[in-house]
């Protein structure tokens, strides 16, 4: 798989749901995440019907109006996974009484994964790929930015 540069021009602020515990808990923090906007958004999703096969995809359809994230860290020696969904305007995570992360600007390196719903075991040895290039910067975020059903680019910073 090519690895390409992507540019995130502006910090980008975001709600999540934390997966408690990671990485186990990684599909109950979607599920939470799609429930509690979809719970303050019943206008705007009126017609949205849960799936059937909920806790078989990160990729949740009731999120479609939202830019989804996974975003993966180290702090204090623990991984942290979140379930992220990029404010549509400001304090829109408060809204949702969720707590907020900044995705910083910059630019990334990136793979693009296409059938990733089918690849979800690969996807830890795609972002080994990723920190093997000499450009990562050390102690990046990996984030996996889910563009559609099929579609989703996995990030690291670049130095």
């Amino acid at each position: 798989m090519e690895i390409e540069r992507y540019e995130i021009p502006e910090d980008m602020v975001t709600f999540y749901v934390a997966a408690d515990p990671f990485p186990a808990g990684i599909q109950q923090s979607y599920n939470r995440l799609e429930e509690i906007v979809l719970s303050f958004n019943k206008e705007e999703n009126s017609n949205y019907q849960p799936e059937k096969s909920a806790d078989t995809a990160v990729y949740r359809t009731g999120l479609e109006n939202w830019e989804v994230y996974g975003v993966t860290e180290t702090l204090d020696g623990k991984v942290v996974y979140r379930a992220c969904a990029a404010e549509r305007y400001p304090g829109e995570g408060s809204k949702y009484e969720l707590p907020v992360y900044t995705i910083p600007k910059g630019t990334y390196l990136s793979m693009n994964i296409e059938n990733w719903q089918a690849k979800t075991m690969e996807i830890g040895s795609y972002f080994h790929q990723l920190f093997q290039h000499p450009d990562v910067k050390e102690h990046s975020v990996c984030l996996e930015y889910y563009e559609s059903a099929d579609e989703m680019q996995i990030m690291v910073q670049h130095k």
